[in-house]
């Protein structure tokens, strides 16, 4: 066993503040040797439960595979809608053992609801994902091709607006400068 602190470059622990604490429980679960996930999917979620729904089911349908093993969260944000009583349901008859539902009593706000995903989160590598966003295939796969070079610590997908125009042409950032 490791403690994900200590196997850090020295350059991102000097960097490294209060926001990176959430990373560590997904990096330690990573070195744990314990089966994991590949991708944690952490979805925070505050109401609007048939756009959510949309975000499953786009997930559901893309599925890439085993290569890719995914868990899907998501974390309700306090919901007062359907979201509150039809989720977890929807996310089991989707993904099976792979969901989770994470409900926060209030809504404690979008960081909050990531830091929450975050800590409960199996995946070596997490993906936070709005919960109006759909996905085209293929999407997880370039991530996870990106995240393999040395040094890439974020990866950012390509964006598009729902008439297909860009919004985003994606992004790749260095833990090294």
């Amino acid at each position: 066993w490791h403690n994900a602190w200590d196997l850090m470059p020295e350059k991102l622990r000097r960097n490294c503040n209060a926001s990176c604490s959430a990373l560590l429980p997904a990096w330690n679960n990573a070195l744990s040797g314990e089966p994991r996930m590949a991708f944690s999917i952490i979805i925070p979620a505050w109401n609007l439960w048939e756009t959510t729904l949309a975000c499953l089911r786009s997930l559901a349908a893309q599925d890439e595979g085993e290569a890719l093993l995914a868990e899907v969260l998501v974390v309700d944000n306090g919901s007062t809608d359907a979201t509150a009583t039809e989720l977890a349901a929807a996310g089991e008859a989707l993904f099976g053992s792979r969901f989770t539902r994470l409900r926060l009593e209030e809504n404690l706000g979008f960081a909050a609801g990531c830091n929450a995903g975050a800590r409960a989160a199996r995946g070596s590598l997490l993906l936070f994902l709005n919960n109006d966003t759909t996905v085209a295939s293929p999407w997880l796969a370039p991530l996870h091709e990106a995240l393999q070079n040395d040094g890439v610590g974020a990866a950012g997908p390509l964006l598009l607006y729902p008439d297909g125009r860009n919004q985003h042409c994606g992004i790749c950032f260095s833990l090294f400068g």
